[in-house]
């Protein structure tokens, strides 16, 4: 069905025509009966200019009010559609990438502080034991080989990989472990400790 946009010249020429009816209506010493035609005339088209131009005024609201929210939701649009036509490969490079994002867990013992990768969530406890040891060998981290427990050998290869991916730390090579790019203060700030 094909439904025509109401313009604006169909409500300006009633109200016109209104206008003529009234004016008319209006001149001195004309009998009652012409006068009440024209007021009669006047009445209904202005009744047909109000309901045209209200309907023109609707449709031109439901336009701003719809392209009002595609203005609001196109970026999150172009990302789903980027997202949707992404690679496997590319999705796990774009989860890697994500920004740092701390996490807290209330439990018995109070708020347990987590920094967030894209395999497992690192306590801040650990982060902080783990900047105090990478003092000791700064620029470099502390490598991930050799430890005996393998949750912290886990948590050493996450954060490594995720201050990588944020160009916090160059990859290693061979086997000199990775290398800080920003001083261990900075990381600390970035990372939201402030005590070091």
């Amino acid at each position: 069905m094909i439904t025509r946009e109401p313009t604006l010249v169909t409500p300006i020429i009633c109200s016109v025509i209104a206008a003529v009816a009234f004016s008319i209506a209006r001149i001195n010493g004309m009998p009652d009966g012409p006068r009440g035609f024209f007021v009669f005339v006047g009445v209904v088209f202005a009744l047909f200019a109000f309901v045209t131009g209200g309907d023109w005024l609707i449709n031109r609201g439901i336009i701003y009010l719809r392209s009002a929210r595609e203005a609001y939701y196109a970026p999150y649009t172009s990302f789903a559609r980027e997202i949707n036509a992404m690679s496997r490969d590319g999705l796990r490079a774009l989860e890697a990438y994500t920004p740092l994002e701390g996490m807290g867990y209330l439990g018995s013992q109070g708020i347990r502080w987590v920094l967030h990768t894209s395999t497992i969530d690192i306590p801040y406890t650990f982060i902080t034991d783990y900047l105090e040891d990478c003092e000791g060998r700064f620029p470099y981290l502390v490598p991930q080989h050799g430890m005996p427990d393998a949750l912290r050998r886990d948590y050493v290869q996450a954060f490594t990989g995720l201050m990588i991916n944020q160009g916090y730390a160059e990859p290693a090579l061979g086997n000199r472990p990775a290398k800080w790019l920003k001083p261990l203060g900075e990381i600390g700030e970035l990372l939201g400790l402030s005590e070091l």
